[in-house]
C-alpha cells in the first residue's frame, strides 16, 4: 500500500469517527464540561475555600449553585471538583491502559506468563473494585498520587484482559505465522504488526475505563477516603451535603448532574468509538 493510499485510508476513518453521532454528542458534552472546569475559577470572584456568612444560601444570580454550610460558593468548588475528577480518571486510564498493555502482551505472547499473569489479574478483579481501592489507600495513605496508583491498579485486569485475548487472536493470523517463519524477532512483530490491531480495543476499553475512575473517584471521596477537605472534589461535595440535604437540596443536585454528564458523555464516546473501530457492529448497524 502506498503512503498516498494509507493517509486517505487513515482520512477516510476520520471521517467516519466524525460522522458517528454519539461520538459528536458526548465530545461535545465532555469539552464543554472540560472547558469550564478549565476556565470557570479563573472568572469566579469567589475563591473556593474563603468562608462567608451567607451560610446555606439557595442558588441565585450572585451564587449560581447557592453556598454550602460553610458560606463557600458551590458553582466554583464544583468546577473545580470537575478538573479533579478529569485529572483522576485521565491519568487512571493512562496508567491501567500502560500496564494493562504490559501485561496483556506479555501473557499473550509468551506461554509460561499466559496462567501465571492471568490468574493474578482473575484475583485482583474477584474483589470489588473500590474496596480493593479504599485497602490500597488505608495501606499506603490518602492522598493524590496514591489514589491514582489505586484506581490505576484497580483498573489493570480490565485492560490486559482485553489486550490479552486480542493478541492471542492476533499470533494465529497467517500473514504472523509468515513473519515467525522468515526469522522476524517477536519482539518486532509484536509491535509492529501485534500491537496496531489490539489498538482499536484498547482505545474502547480506555473510556470505559475513564469514566469508572471518574465514578471510582467521587465514591472514594464521597465515604471520606479520597481527595481530603478542603480540596473540593465533587464527592466530597456530595459527601457533605449528606446531612443537609433536606436543608439545601442544591449542594447534591449540581454535582450530582454534573458526575452524571460526565459518564454519559464518556459512556456516548466509548459506544461510539466502538461501533466504528469494530467492524461487525459497523456491519451490524449497517444492516448486514
Amino acid at each position: 500500500m502506498t503512503r498516498k493510499n494509507t493517509d486517505d485510508t487513515r482520512l477516510g476513518r476520520l471521517r467516519e469517527t466524525l460522522r458517528q453521532r454519539m461520538i459528536v454528542i458526548g465530545g461535545t458534552i465532555l469539552v464543554v464540561i472540560a472547558l469550564a472546569a478549565l476556565i470557570g475559577p479563573f472568572f469566579s470572584p469567589y475563591p473556593p475555600n474563603a468562608l462567608t456568612p451567607e451560610f446555606l444560601k439557595p442558588p441565585s444570580g450572585a451564587h449560581w449553585f447557592g453556598t454550602d454550610s460553610f458560606g463557600r460558593d458551590v458553582f466554583v468548588r464544583s468546577l473545580l471538583g470537575t478538573r479533579m475528577s478529569l485529572a483522576i480518571g485521565l491519568a487512571t486510564t493512562i496508567l491501567s491502559s500502560a500496564l494493562g498493555t504490559v501485561i496483556g502482551l506479555a501473557a499473550g505472547s509468551f506461554r509460561g506468563l499466559d496462567y501465571l499473569l492471568m490468574r493474578l489479574m482473575d484475583v485482583i478483579m474477584a474483589f470489588p473494585a473500590l474496596l480493593l481501592a479504599m485497602a490500597v489507600l488505608a495501606a499506603m495513605g490518602r492522598n493524590v498520587a496514591n489514589i491514582l496508583i489505586a484506581l490505576g491498579l484497580v483498573y489493570t485486569p480490565r485492560t490486559a484482559r482485553i489486550v490479552h485475548a486480542s493478541t492471542l487472536s492476533v499470533r494465529e493470523e497467517a500473514y504472523i505465522e509468515a513473519a515467525r517463519a522468515l526469522g522476524i524477532p517477536w519482539w518486532r512483530i509484536l509491535f509492529r504488526h501485534v500491537l496496531p490491531n489490539v489498538f482499536a480495543p484498547l482505545v474502547v476499553q480506555g473510556t470505559f475505563v475513564f469514566a469508572y475512575g471518574v465514578l471510582a473517584e467521587a465514591g472514594l471521596s464521597f465515604v471520606g477516603v479520597g481527595i481530603q477537605p478542603p480540596t473540593p472534589s465533587l464527592g466530597n461535595i456530595l459527601g457533605d451535603a449528606r446531612a443537609i440535604i433536606r436543608e439545601a437540596p442544591w449542594m447534591t443536585f449540581f454535582p450530582g448532574g454534573i458526575i452524571f454528564a460526565l459518564v454519559m458523555a464518556i459512556n456516548l464516546m466509548g459506544d461510539g468509538f466502538r461501533e466504528t473501530l469494530d467492524p461487525r457492529l459497523r456491519r451490524m448497524f449497517k444492516g448486514g
